[in-house]
């Protein structure tokens, strides 16, 4: 089917006549569509513009809280993990002295269930070298 809008005026008029749709949730699927689709045919700045209209939408805020919400949830992992971290280098410090970069960056690199682990080894460790070879049974 052809039109004689252009693109960027066809999307615009295709995005008001959704906005006249009374079911609440086909007017929303039908729009969230429609944006998918926009998103490959159409430059930023019309997204841009097409966002404008639609924003007030229930489902766009629904989804924007949606990320939000995720995105706390993932901060407050990525801090709890940091927390860890920082504590069993200071334990680590306080035990052994200062540790090898080396050693540093690989505990840097270990996600929160080594870093459990870890924990639960350092009063048993003798040397800096029970801590490598932790390090190395666990992030070869």
């Amino acid at each position: 089917m052809e039109s004689r809008l252009p693109v960027q005026d066809l999307l615009l008029e295709t995005i008001k006549l959704e906005k006249q749709i009374r079911d609440e949730n086909l007017r929303n699927k039908v729009i969230a569509l429609t944006m998918v689709i926009s998103n490959r045919l159409v430059e930023a700045d019309l997204l841009e513009r097409i966002w404008e209209e639609i924003k007030m939408l229930k489902i766009l805020k629904y989804a924007e809280d949606k990320g939000k919400e995720q995105g706390i949830v993932i901060g407050v992992e990525q801090g709890k993990i940091e927390e860890k971290r920082v504590l069993i280098e200071r334990l680590l410090v306080k035990k052994f002295g200062p540790l090898p970069k080396d050693t540093l960056d690989r505990i840097q690199n270990m996600d929160g269930v080594i870093l459990d682990l870890l924990s639960f080894e350092i009063l048993d460790f003798q040397s800096i070298d029970d801590l490598v070879r932790f390090i190395n049974k666990m992030n070869p």
